[in-house]
Formats: structure tokens, C-alpha cells, sequence
């Protein structure tokens, strides 16, 4: 077959496809990577046991990934550094957020019954005050970033769709004056 001929219908082509995996498939951010990693021990941990071998061999490189982090992290944390997993502090909020925005949806994703559930049961009685304490700082801090945005010249209805509010409600706040202490 010449380069220009088209192959039959019952000829297969014999090239690779390549399929480049671009930046916008594969995650910039620490956090985003690590929970990629995360992801693909667990299915490892997970896995399928094709063979005993197979199986001992993935354990052992599982160990000692586990204490390369641990050693990796304790020496970080002894020389001071203040996050030494480099752990984003709000990732835990944001997926919680998230979970529980599809849970309420009017066509949810998922059961908010056993959202809750799961985190009266994974979260002790201080971490629930603090989560707690955190919405209702956020709910305190909301006027001030709306303001703080509108400064920086962000639209209302900009606003509104970061903070999912309604622009009325961003209005509102911008209408009202501003409480001792706010900006």
C-alpha cells in the first residue's frame, strides 16, 4: 500500500496513537499531586493480588515509601519547618464543603443523612467546635471580603459567584455601612 492508499475497512492501522497528556490533565498543585499519589497507593494497597510475589513485592515498596515519608517529614519538622508535609491547612475544609454542597443540591449526588454521619464519626467534639468556629468566623469575615473585593474592583455578580451568593445579597451588603473595625 502506497502512502496516499486508504487501508480497507478490515485493515487495522499498525501506528501508535499518540495521545499527549497535557498540562491541564496533570495537576500543578502539591497538594493535587500528593493526593494523586495517595489515590494510586491505595489502589496498589487495594489491588488486585495476581500473584503472591506480585503481592510481597508491592508491600515492600509500599513500606518503604511510607518510611521515606515518615523519615522526609521528621527531618523537615526538626529543622524547624512549620508545614513539613506541606499539607494545604484548608484542604479538608474545601473537600468537606464540597461533599456537603452535592449532598444538598436539589438533586443531590450523594446522601446528606450519611455525609453527617460519616463526620459525626471520623471527627471528635473539639474538631467539630472548631469546624463549628470556623463557619461561623467565615460567616463574620464575609461583609469584609465582599468590601475588600468590590476595593479591588471585582463585580457584585463576580462576587456573588465566588462566595455562592446571590448578587442581591452582595448588594445588600455593600449598601450596608460598615461595622467598628471593618473596612
Amino acid at each position: 500500500m502506497s502512502t496516499n492508499d486508504q487501508p480497507a475497512d478490515d485493515e487495522q492501522p499498525r501506528t501508535a496513537r499518540h495521545r499527549p497528556s497535557g498540562p491541564s490533565k496533570e495537576p500543578t498543585a502539591p497538594a493535587q499531586q500528593v493526593a494523586d499519589i495517595d489515590a494510586m497507593l491505595e489502589r496498589a494497597r487495594l489491588g488486585d493480588k495476581r500473584s503472591t510475589a506480585q503481592s510481597r513485592f508491592t508491600a515492600q515498596m509500599l513500606a518503604i515509601m511510607d518510611e521515606y515519608e515518615r523519615e522526609t517529614i521528621a527531618a523537615r519538622a526538626l529543622a524547624g519547618d512549620p508545614n513539613p508535609t506541606d499539607a494545604d491547612p484548608l484542604e479538608y475544609v474545601r473537600d468537606l464543603a464540597n461533599a456537603y454542597r452535592d449532598a444538598t443540591r436539589p438533586d443531590p449526588r450523594g446522601d446528606v443523612d450519611h455525609l453527617l454521619d460519616d463526620l459525626a464519626a471520623e471527627c471528635n467534639l473539639t474538631e467539630i467546635r472548631a469546624l463549628r468556629l470556623a463557619g461561623e468566623a467565615a460567616v463574620a469575615a464575609t461583609p469584609r471580603a465582599i468590601r475588600a473585593a468590590r476595593a479591588r474592583g471585582t463585580t457584585p455578580p463576580q462576587i456573588a459567584a465566588l462566595l455562592g451568593l446571590t448578587p442581591s445579597r452582595v448588594y445588600q451588603v455593600l449598601r450596608e455601612p460598615a461595622a467598628d473595625g471593618d473596612q
